[in-house]
């Protein structure tokens, strides 16, 4: 009772301070200058660009038929990935050096793409073949032979032949398009996460997605992980706009995207689709709640596509249909065509059952672990492995809060059910360098996961929704008073 004027004199204080000319404007700068200078990420993202334009000039002075054309288009590159980093930056106004972390993801990814182009691998395939295709196209011959299924491996090759038009048959140019575009792809993953579940840590699923070596590394070559990085973005920001209620953006991101993975991966088209559709069971909240606009859409786009990515993924498989029987031998088939090839060979656990999906979910989103593989690209992807189990396990107590936010947030619902799909999909490979690769497709959703929002942040949203908007002034002493506990109260000195 004693501490109650005390109190009510310090709120007075607070808006009497509040209240004076030019203090509003002087905490807005304030904000604004910490938010810009919070981390020094923008540093980071500096030294990156030093690094990567470093490798590509050695590159051009040591083999200059190579990396000429690459190093000289290399600033443009830059300059355009700047422009979708200022675009995210923009769409979301967030309250953390987005722009430092999104640079500092597009340097690493170049320096990622200076080390697969040193070993090509199916990138030079494609490069080879990209050189025939362009070719037939430059005398507008567009009935070539890719000489490989579509979908599949025969998407990579034309798209490879059309790049390969503009940039003068040069495979490190072509390959740093491709490149640009798989970082794209996951600035739409991070826009996604913006739009439909804003009350997540966002800052830390934006350094997972732009600083995760998986994701920097593998996509940045010219092959399909940068293809389904960018397809399954646009899915992702579609999705993210469907369940937001804003129908008329959202379907033609969804169908472009899905496009995109059904021309190289339909399975994969599968598992999205369905996973959308997942997405619609949650109950939202009064302000998430999907619109009748876009439950309708959403259900035309399961059913059209459905029969549309059902026929095209069991083509694909060479499968009659996606019966479970037929899925049951797929799986079969491809767990013993990949146990016994490559020193990284394993004996995979086919997800069948309640024991062997836990199995299963271990070994394809976090295996190879420590002492299980030697090359230079599975210890780090164990290293990568022992990072996420350890963030998971710091981050329990956010998971105490996951069975309402699958309830009310669809897109949470949609992320769950897509990785729970992959490993299921996914349980059959039995070699680790394959798993390691395919992996780049899932982890933009399962690290949704890993981003919950703290409970801090839950008690703060409980305390505004309390209050009323007059009153709301000093929560967060009042958040930092409810997690630290209260302040310590000294009597009034006597009188």
């Amino acid at each position: 009772t004693r501490a109650a004027p005390r109190r009510a004199e310090a709120r007075r204080t607070r808006r009497s301070s509040a209240s004076q000319p030019g203090a509003r404007r002087a905490g807005a700068l304030t904000a604004r200058r910490v938010d810009d200078t919070e981390t020094g990420w923008r540093l980071v993202a500096l030294l990156s660009f030093v690094g990567a334009g470093g490798l590509y000039l050695y590159l051009a002075v040591t083999s200059p038929t190579r990396g000429v054309l690459g190093a000289a288009a290399l600033p443009l590159l830059v300059l355009a990935g700047l422009a979708v980093i200022q675009l995210l930056v923009r769409a979301n106004a967030p309250t953390y050096d987005l722009a430092g972390i999104a640079g500092t993801g597009l340097g690493l990814r170049l320096v990622g793409g200076y080390a697969r182009f040193l070993n090509p691998v199916d990138a030079f395939s494609y490069h080879t073949e990209g050189i025939r295709l362009a070719e037939a196209y430059r005398v507008f011959d567009f009935g070539a032979d890719p000489e490989r299924d579509i979908p599949g491996t025969g998407t990579i090759r034309v798209a490879s032949g059309v790049l390969h038009v503009v940039t003068f048959d040069d495979f490190l140019l072509t390959l740093l398009l491709f490149t640009l575009g798989s970082f794209v792809g996951a600035c739409l993953f991070v826009r996604a996460l913006q739009i439909a579940f804003p009350e997540a840590d966002q800052k830390r699923y934006a350094m997972l997605v732009f600083l995760l070596p998986t994701l920097f590394f593998w996509p940045s070559s010219l092959g399909k992980e940068a293809w389904m990085m960018l397809g399954l973005g646009l899915f992702a920001l579609g999705a993210a706009r469907l369940y937001a209620g804003t129908t008329a953006r959202a379907v033609p991101e969804i169908v472009l995207g899905l496009a995109m993975t059904t021309l190289v991966r339909p399975h994969v088209s599968v598992l999205a689709l369905a996973a959308l559709g997942v997405g619609f069971l949650g109950a939202g909240t009064n302000r998430t709640r999907v619109r009748t606009a876009a439950r309708i859409a959403g259900v035309a786009l399961l059913l059209l596509g459905g029969a549309v990515l059902a026929r095209s993924a069991a083509d694909r498989l060479n499968l009659e249909n996606l019966g479970t029987d037929e899925l049951s031998s797929a799986q079969q088939r491809t767990a013993e065509s990949t146990s016994t090839s490559g020193g990284s060979a394993f004996e995979p656990v086919i997800a069948n059952g309640p024991l062997s999906f836990g199995v299963a979910t271990v070994t394809v989103l976090f295996r190879p672990l420590p002492g299980e593989v030697r090359s230079v690209e599975g210890i780090l992807a164990s290293m990568e492995s022992v990072f996420l189990v350890g963030l998971g396990a710091v981050s329990i107590r956010r998971y105490a809060r996951l069975p309402g936010l699958l309830r009310r947030v669809h897109y949470l619902l949609l992320c769950v059910a897509f990785t729970l799909g992959f490993v299921w999909a996914f349980s059959a490979i039995g070699n680790f360098g394959i798993l390691t690769r395919q992996r780049s497709q899932v982890l933009p959703f399962f690290l949704v996961l890993l981003a919950l929002p703290p409970l801090v942040e839950r008690q703060r949203h409980r305390r505004r929704a309390r209050l009323g908007p007059d009153r709301r002034r000093g929560d967060d002493d009042a958040v930092l008073e409810a997690s630290l506990g209260p302040r310590r109260r000294t009597a009034p000195p006597a009188t």
